[in-house]
């Protein structure tokens, strides 16, 4: 089998399916032997291979139009007589070697869209060795091979999805493997996700298009709108009630902070029990919090795991069913063999039928209380096994309730009993999503690891903020988390920094939560990547415990954040330096050395400015002219916000 479109082109195709047959499994050519049909239909047309087999029969189809540049291929299974099981569908299998890209896979990249936020996405090298600055996730519903020439190959499917669906890539080929595991009844047909291939287009034209396929709630001008102060990242587990009220006086002090934020949310460890979701009495009232923050002119957020249970909740001993365990019977936790909380809190089934009524009945009471903003946290691990990744030494040893509904169907399904009962008035914003369940339900989703005011935990933020650029505003808003900036230079001591400056681990820029906490610097390069690439604000800084600059800071980030996202200028750099975009007309960029150590950053051809473009330095206010080539000299983890 053969495809080609333009220049780009796909020789010696192949694909395939493995199936369970009368208990036999089978590994099935779905090309070979099979007979072809061709029909056209409202300009569209579907070309089709059909084998029958011995139990079942195959459809692959392969649908264009001339309009669209998108080539679209689909795999049906129908059972015979009696059940069969799909363990697996290969819908394309193909070596670089027949394509447009052979002999240039030595210098190519493979841009990587994982499953959800828990792995980086990035790009790799599709041979050679993968150096430090390369994401190492692997690809799921999204990813794009490109090489210097502007060649590209772009696969994906539209969100949201009802499979696992990984997409391999390496110096040989490149594969597209849905795992299923589930039964099809007898003389029922089965489908898999419609996979979109693109032969022609550049690689950022691609990635930005087949995410806007999915029309998710909110469009980008809206993540201006939806800025708020969270609780979390300064009071975290210590949170009381008091602080709150605190937190509101401080934020109503600053009228220029106030009138741009919309909620205020109250973060994990109010409730008493996880999966009970009543309030602790450590806290105090949450529904008298509710209350103060709607009385002093904010929307009330409030902080849940859906999916979490603590072992001795009233959840549990009325319905232990709910909980998922493994094979030898014993409970599933977050963190399995850990002291509390973590090591309490278990997951809930989200194939039992059962969950999807506690979901309801949780999100109608906690909406009740007026609640308008939702931080669903946790979503994709009950099913995070399924995926590449520190779960995935569970696979095969978890007992669901139903399974054959397949996984991630169910926990779409849980998923859209969250949305039916906070309705279509409440902003959702989702962190650990599965983007394939969430995706066009949710109003935004958490698209990077966690925030610390850290230098490494501003790269790995910084690396997903650039790299999940074209999700935003298609299935949904996209979140790099906290907006923080409290550090050696910017916080009003000891108040407003709850940590010792030097930090308490040795430095490691490829380690979260290690070295010192920001200075200046670093804390406006933070604010300057949450500007450029357009997403949410959450502000969760002491707001009291900042300085003047710490202010600045934030009242900049809130006078210039939202909009349209910024794209990297050099794809084939791991860690581009170089991001710009047009946002109402104007022109904003970033240039950036994420080294320790002094560098010179060259501007890139091809960017979003033209040159001679007259721009301002936000932080300085020196002038700066933009021009391909010059090369700009910054400091170790220095950067220009210009616009």
């Amino acid at each position: 089998m053969s495809l080609a479109r333009g220049d780009g082109r796909i020789s010696a195709l192949r694909a395939s399916a493995v199936l369970v047959v009368d208990g036999v499994e089978t590994t099935v050519d779905l090309l070979v032997g099979a007979t072809s049909t061709l029909t056209a239909r409202a300009g569209r047309r579907t070309f089709a291979l059909v084998r029958a087999g011995v139990g079942f029969a195959t459809r692959w189809s392969l649908s264009v139009a001339a309009d669209d540049p998108w080539l679209d291929i689909q795999v049906a299974v129908t059972a015979g007589e009696k059940a069969v099981e799909i363990r697996e569908i290969r819908a394309i299998d193909a070596a670089w070697a027949g394509t447009h890209l052979a002999g240039e896979t030595a210098a190519a990249r493979w841009w990587v869209t994982p499953a959800s936020a828990w792995d980086p996405p990035g790009t790799r090298p599709l041979s050679g060795p993968v150096h430090d600055d390369d994401s190492r996730a692997l690809a799921y519903d999204l990813a794009c091979a490109f090489a210097p020439s502007g060649r590209a190959l772009t696969i994906g499917h539209v969100l949201p999805t009802r499979w696992g669906n990984r997409i391999e890539a390496d110096a040989t080929g490149v594969r597209v493997i849905s795992a299923l595991r589930v039964p099809v009844a007898a003389q029922a047909s089965l489908l898999s996700d419609a996979l979109l291939i693109d032969l022609e287009r550049p690689v950022l034209t691609t990635v930005a298009d087949i995410a806007r396929k999915c029309r998710g709630r909110r469009t980008v001008a809206e993540a201006r709108e939806h800025s708020g102060w969270s609780t979390w990242d300064f009071f975290t587990d210590k949170i009381v009630e008091a602080d709150v009220h605190t937190a509101l006086a401080a934020i109503k002090a600053r009228p220029k902070i106030a009138k741009k934020l919309r909620y205020i949310v109250v973060d994990d460890f109010w409730q008493e029990k996880t999966g009970d979701w009543n309030p602790g009495k450590r806290f105090g009232s949450i529904e008298n919090t509710a209350k103060a923050i709607a009385d002093a002119g904010f929307l009330p957020g409030i902080w849940t795991a859906p999916f979490f249970a603590d072992r001795d909740s009233q959840l549990l001993r009325d319905h232990p069913d709910y909980a998922m365990r493994l094979d030898d019977g014993r409970l599933y936790a977050h963190c399995m063999g850990c002291d509390p909380p973590w090591g309490d809190r278990i997951f809930l089934d989200p194939t039992h039928p059962g969950v999807r009524e506690h979901l309801i009945q949780l999100y109608r009471k906690l909406y009740g209380w007026g609640f308008r903003y939702f931080k669903t946290d946790f979503l994709a691990d009950p099913i995070a096994h399924e995926f590449d990744g520190d779960r995935m030494k569970w696979r095969g040893k978890l007992i669901f309730h139903d399974p054959r509904i397949g996984l991630v169907r169910g926990h779409r399904a849980c998923m859209e009993s969250i949305r039916a009962a906070i309705g279509p008035d409440s902003f959702w914003l989702g962190c650990g999503s599965l983007f394939a369940s969430g995706a066009g339900i949710m109003d935004a989703t958490r698209i990077s690891g966690d925030m610390r005011v850290h230098y490494p935990n501003l790269l790995i933020c910084a690396r997903s903020a650039i790299f999940n650029t074209n999700l935003h505003g298609g299935p949904f808003l996209a979140d790099p988390d906290f907006s923080v900036f409290r550090g050696r230079d910017t916080a009003i001591m000891p108040i407003g920094l709850e940590v010792a400056p030097e930090g308490k681990k040795p430095y490691d820029r490829l380690k979260g939560d290690s070295g010192p906490v920001f200075d200046l610097a670093e804390s406006r390069l933070w604010a300057a990547i949450l500007i450029l690439s357009g997403g949410m604000v959450m502000l969760s800084d002491r707001i009291d415990g900042l300085n003047a600059e710490g202010i600045r800071i934030v009242e900049t980030l809130l006078d210039l954040c939202g909009g349209e996202p910024a794209v990297p200028g050099d794809l084939f750099t791991p860690m581009p330096r170089v991001w710009t975009t047009v946002r109402d007309g104007k022109p904003l960029a970033l240039v950036a050395n994420w080294a320790d150590t002094a560098e010179k950053v060259r501007i890139p051809a091809g960017t979003m400015i033209a040159d001679g473009t007259a721009m301002l330095e936000v932080w300085s206010g020196t002038a700066f002219t933009w021009k391909t080539g010059a090369e700009v000299a910054l400091p170790a983890h220095g950067h220009l916000l210009l616009r």
